[in-house]
């Protein structure tokens, strides 16, 4: 099922997402108490979004802070957020940096075709079946074009090996294999998952990548561990402590630890 909703109901929703799927693999207390962290980075990515994918959002749902407002407290600050309450409020040097790295992905041969003639941040929701039993699951992908998931992110590092290890750190390899399978589900006929990175600092540089089929492949071996991992909880319903819930566990010295003492630099 699609449907087009707000970021905060598609949030809202309990369904399975990839980022549930995160929790689930750091432990299931992460999953059953899960922490919500807003940084300035998360703002300029989120803004990043807004203003490639849905400009019209970007327009009406983002606002300056006045120059004339240093500090954000106070009579002036209280009174500015009053006026625009339900706005996103940003300073300037934030709006500039979106404003550059949309220019710069749009700059690219591919930009504005990648973001053209398709669909900008749907949701969809569909059940699929694991280890005999039925799981609610959903998925907002970016953007979707001629057979492609086209996913924005704003990033560090946007050359190749950078973003390799980006890929392991953040689990995106799960992200494109959960995407695809729901999609797929849904008839959308999508076959390949691109990311679109743009770094966040001077010059703005950007990498496009679509991500191998097989290590497609391992996202979909790892979210599977994943899911047996809540059905193990859900039939259990053991208590959730944290990294060790059977008890104690021994704990050896990193492997880098073991190449170096074997001579490795």
């Amino acid at each position: 099922m699609k449907k087009q909703m707000s970021i905060d109901d598609y949030h809202a929703h309990p369904a399975i997402s990839k980022s549930k799927l995160d929790q689930i693999n750091k432990s299931m207390l992460h999953y059953l108490e899960p922490v919500q962290k807003e940084t300035n980075s998360l703002l300029i990515g989120s803004a990043v979004h807004d203003a490639i994918l849905s400009p019209d959002v970007f327009e009406s749902q983002y606002i300056l802070q006045p120059p004339e407002i240093k500090v954000r407290r106070g009579k002036k600050w209280d009174d500015f957020q009053e006026l625009h309450a339900g706005k996103t409020v940003m300073k300037q040097a934030d709006f500039d940096v979106v404003m550059k790295i949309r220019d710069r992905v749009f700059s690219h041969p591919e930009g504005k075709n990648m973001f053209s003639n398709g669909e900008p941040e749907m949701s969809y929701f569909n059940q699929g079946e694991y280890f005999g039993t039925t799981i609610d699951r959903k998925c907002r992908p970016d953007y979707i074009s001629k057979g492609y998931v086209f996913d924005l992110k704003t990033t560090r590092d946007a050359s190749m090996r950078g973003f390799q290890s980006t890929i392991e750190k953040w689990r995106y390899h799960v992200q494109a294999a959960w995407y695809l399978d729901i999609l797929n589900d849904e008839g959308m006929n999508v076959d390949y998952f691109t990311f679109v990175c743009v770094e966040t600092n001077p010059p703005y540089p950007i990498g496009i990548y679509t991500l191998d089929p097989d290590d497609v492949k391992n996202g979909r071996d790892d979210y599977l561990d994943d899911i047996k991992k809540l059905i193990d909880y859900n039939e259990r319903k053991y208590v959730a402590t944290g990294y060790t819930d059977e008890g104690v566990e021994m704990i050896t010295m990193p492997a880098f630890y073991y190449y170096k003492k074997m001579g490795g630099v």
